[in-house]
């Protein structure tokens, strides 16, 4: 009895204390330049934990949490200005879900889009208005793109298959008429 209600208590706390510690990379624990694995400084074991890393000014650098030594859940990246640069999600140490990323002045550069099928899309931002959008399987384009003209309006929308050209690019004047349109098939041009 006494055995039972020790694991009945001890099992939490032991499996909260892991998530309640806080790492600073650089005091307690070493911290790769990209924030990708983190390890005590003393026994090189992976960490499991909150992991905060600091610039010489003293503003936060990087902020995250870590599971086995690989990232997991929201972790985020900042510029020596304070500024966001990176939030990303994270599972198994892969991103996952929304990630976004930023210029120095807070203008959105990147949106990525990760799904545990091996497709994610891109969307690319120019002074905070899209710019492209991209669809990719296993890391290839793969699915409708789209460019757009600095004033907003769609100049190009095409399609791809395992990074090759398929099927009807359109191509649209400054105002967004469609002004030609072509086909492909497995990167090549079908001509009429």
């Amino acid at each position: 009895m006494k055995f039972l209600l020790f694991m009945t208590f001890f099992i939490p706390v032991s499996a909260f204390a892991d998530a309640s510690v806080e790492y600073i990379c650089g005091k307690n624990v070493t911290c790769d330049k990209n924030f990708w694995q983190v390890m005590t400084t003393d026994s090189k074991e992976p960490v499991s934990g909150k992991v905060t890393d600091y610039f010489k000014n003293g503003k936060i650098h990087f902020e995250g949490t870590f599971k086995d030594g690989k990232p997991e859940g929201v972790n985020k990246i900042y510029f020596e200005n304070g500024q966001l640069e990176r939030e990303g999600n994270f599972k198994n140490g892969k991103f996952s879900g929304v990630n976004k990323w930023y210029n120095q002045n807070g203008t959105l550069r990147l949106v990525r889009d990760y799904q545990e099928n091996g497709k994610h899309s891109e969307s690319n931002y120019i002074n905070g208005k899209i710019y492209t959008e991209s669809n990719y399987f296993n890391s290839m384009k793969d699915g409708p793109q789209r460019k757009y003209n600095l004033n907003g309006h769609l100049k190009y929308e095409y399609n791809y298959k395992n990074n090759q050209l398929d099927g009807i690019q359109k191509e649209f004047d400054s105002e967004g008429n469609l002004i030609s349109e072509k086909k492909y098939e497995n990167g090549a041009e079908i001509k009429d």
